[in-house]
């Protein structure tokens, strides 16, 4: 893979991970007191786990890149392209595409 592909591999996987975490925790959170959960629930150990990730500073770097690194810029910019759209319609249109 080229620079630009890792870029882009990166972000992606990043954003996924960041958006993943923050969903599962303030769900998770809102939801029940983690001190009414059973000591061992695999729940309780992702919450515990998700705790020691500083989000406030995994969105400096993520806003640091994304401002500053022309790189990822154009990763995202094309993520929201019509030609980005066009290639995951055709796709989707594929008879290998699983819904």
């Amino acid at each position: 893979m080229h620079g630009f592909q890792m870029k882009a591999v990166f972000t992606l996987l990043f954003l996924f991970a960041l958006t993943s975490a923050y969903q599962l925790a303030s769900a998770s959170l809102k939801t029940q007191d983690l001190k009414e959960r059973n000591a061992g629930s695999f729940d309780d150990l992702l919450q515990q786990a998700i705790a020691f990730i500083p989000m406030d500073d995994e969105v400096k770097v993520y806003m640091n890149y994304l401002e500053s690194d022309k790189d990822v810029q154009s990763a995202i910019l094309y993520l929201y392209s019509d030609s980005f759209a066009s290639l995951i319609d055709k796709v989707e249109q594929t008879s290998l595409w699983i819904q």
